[in-house]
């Protein structure tokens, strides 16, 4: 049997090796103005894949983020009570060291923008877990499934 030490550093190995693979980030591409339930709030149930099917994107580049905009429009947003949501990818545009930890909103003419990186970020307003916390919450069934 190995000692907790190595199924630690194992389980460091690996994780740090998956980070390596992330190289796009997958959004919701939506607009209050197509559908209403892409508003404010993300009217589609934890999970949807009614909404996965509709309106997710897999965003590719460098720097790529998940953004979510909203602002008055008086014009656009006839249908939508003057407010105007959109959500999609983003790529910054040479910013280096911009990089959200989880959420970071700025505000803008008439409205906010708020980016976010992971995926399906910019579909809710929760703070979902990040992997490194369920891979550390799953290290020691991995342990146990390699025997170590």
């Amino acid at each position: 049997m190995m000692t907790p030490e190595f199924c630690l550093l194992f389980g460091l190995v690996v994780f740090c090796g998956a980070l390596g693979l992330a190289d796009s980030v997958s959004c919701f591409e939506c607009s209050n103005l197509q559908d209403k339930r892409c508003g404010t709030t993300f009217d589609f149930a934890p999970g949807s894949t009614e909404a996965k099917e509709k309106y997710l994107k897999k965003c590719e580049g460098e720097l790529t983020f998940c953004r979510k905009l909203t602002y008055e429009d008086d014009f656009q947003g006839k249908k939508t009570n003057g407010i105007v949501v959109s959500r999609s990818c983003w790529t910054s545009p040479g910013k280096e060291g911009f990089e959200p930890e989880v959420k970071e909103c700025s505000e803008m003419f008439k409205g906010v923008a708020c980016y976010c990186k992971g995926d399906l970020c910019n579909g809710s307003e929760l703070v979902r877990a990040s992997t490194a916390i369920l891979f550390i919450g799953l290290l020691p069934l991995l342990c146990s499934l390699l025997g170590f």
